[in-house]
């Protein structure tokens, strides 16, 4: 009798491993992601400021910006009250959420003449504020298109109840990279 239940036991932990393998990297990712951290993540897409069917579509200014959305404490250099942004944290942070984009080293020589230090590849600033104004973010929907690949659906509204507004549905694309979302493309349509 135990060697029964012992071997129905491995047949079930045999079954339930299977199961797990059998899930895409796709399903994966939305089965292991509550609907608030989908939000969370996934409303990052509009510091783009930009709609997009493949982010090599995205400006590099637009690029530049959503990056300084996520500034790095060690930038900042109190004595001197000067930003040193390093490019590589530039192109860590937009890896973190794009796989295939146009942002070349040359832009910022360009761009950015008297405030970029060849040497050092790092951007100089004065101030890098923004904010988003009353800008918040419900969750509609994430499905899974293929394998590989998602579609989240959020609403994007003003949380200002003066402003009376009915919001834009944004629909994003992702492909599930080691288990990371990275975006694929962006399109946000007014709600009326």
């Amino acid at each position: 009798m135990k060697r029964l239940l012992t071997l129905m036991l491995v047949i079930l932990l045999f079954l339930t491993a299977c199961q797990k393998e059998e899930q895409t990297a796709a399903e994966l990712y939305l089965s292991t992601h509550s609907e608030q951290e989908i939000v969370d993540y996934f409303s990052e897409v509009s510091l783009f400021y930009y709609d997009f069917n493949n982010p090599k579509e995205i400006p590099e200014k637009n690029l530049y910006t959503f990056a300084l959305f996520h500034e790095k404490e060690n930038w900042f250099n109190e004595t001197e009250g000067l930003f040193y942004i390093p490019l590589t944290d530039i192109y860590d942070i937009l890896d973190d959420y794009l796989i295939d984009y146009n942002l070349p080293v040359e832009w910022f020589e360009n761009t950015f003449t008297n405030h970029y230090n060849v040497t050092n590849q790092q951007l100089i600033e004065g101030a890098i504020g923004m904010g988003t104004g009353c800008t918040a973010f419900n969750f509609i929907s994430a499905l899974s298109i293929d394998d590989d690949n998602i579609k989240v659906t959020l609403l994007e509204y003003c949380e200002d109840p003066e402003m009376q507004d009915a919001g834009s549905n944004i629909y994003i694309t992702a492909q599930i990279i080691g288990g990371q979302a990275k975006f694929t493309s962006c399109q946000t349509i007014k709600n009326d």
